[in-house]
């Protein structure tokens, strides 16, 4: 089984005796969301997974918490929920599933090796001390990409943001990357093809120290989205307008737009 390093910060809750295959839906989330006895720190965490037998079975994005037995469980036994001081001191989320570009991260792999031989507590925190008090961030260095853009994403948000002091000597980390494979014959055509210029603003390329003028090769439909790698999805591009066909608010317009000017290019 897949072991999978966490980026985010979340509650491990282990369900245990409570897990069965084949749950529904419902009966997931309930046996998840409550009731459980928690710290203060709970308020820091933003995602909670569902764990049996060391594996993510669900997550749910955390909406708020609540004291236990202030809601009520349609799948459980919790006839005794709003009995007074039965559930006292103790915790229950309201929450949803959470969006599918966390969920196919984590469901199905093991996590395990985040809790320790003998430890009998259900609950485990992860990230969670590494949120920063001020900001409610996490923003520790990170050497998954994605997961940069989500805190720098989320800094900018941050008013009066301190002066950071760095790192000096940021750590090597070695990943295995899943890439795709690149014709380099529609590659060269697409650059030559171009005659210098950038197929978006008509900005000349510079020129690099072998001679040649350099230019980013962009795929309109990416090839994560399964387009295809041809001249008829592909552009020269400035690193400036490059860098807007991926992250700028208008960038499907602009996508659009170059299908419409450049004869060659077709929707995929």
């Amino acid at each position: 089984m897949t072991e999978i390093n966490i980026t985010e910060p979340v509650l491990l809750i282990r369900t245990k005796e409570l897990f069965k295959l084949g749950m529904s839906a419902k009966e997931l989330y309930e046996i998840t969301r409550g009731v459980w006895t928690i710290g203060k720190d709970r308020e820091r965490a933003e995602y909670a997974f569902c764990v049996a037998g060391g594996i993510v079975r669900e997550i749910y994005k955390i909406q708020k918490w609540q004291p236990a037995g202030t809601t009520h469980y349609e799948t459980r036994a919790m006839q005794d929920a709003n009995t007074k001081d039965k559930w006292l001191g103790r915790w229950e989320f309201i929450g949803e599933v959470a969006p599918d570009k966390i969920r196919n991260k984590y469901i199905g792999k093991s996590v395990a090796h985040y809790f320790k031989r003998g430890n009998a507590n259900p609950i485990n925190y992860v990230n969670i001390k590494n949120v920063n008090i001020k900001t409610g961030i996490i923003d520790l260095p990170t050497a998954d990409s994605d997961e940069l853009e989500k805190r720098v994403v989320a800094l900018l948000n941050v008013p009066n943001l301190e002066k950071p002091v760095g790192v000096n000597h940021p750590e090597r980390r070695e990943q295995t990357l899943s890439v795709h494979e690149r014709d380099p014959k529609v590659k060269a055509w697409i650059i030559k093809n171009a005659n210098g210029k950038c197929e978006c603003c008509g900005a000349d390329g510079f020129i690099k120290e072998d001679g040649n003028i350099f230019l980013e090769v962009h795929h309109l439909r990416l090839l994560a989205e399964s387009g295809s790698d041809t001249p008829q999805n592909a552009v020269a591009l400035c690193a400036n307008c490059h860098r807007k066909l991926h992250y700028a608010k208008d960038k499907e317009q602009m996508r659009k737009e170059l299908i419409e000017c450049i004869d060659r290019l077709q929707e995929e």
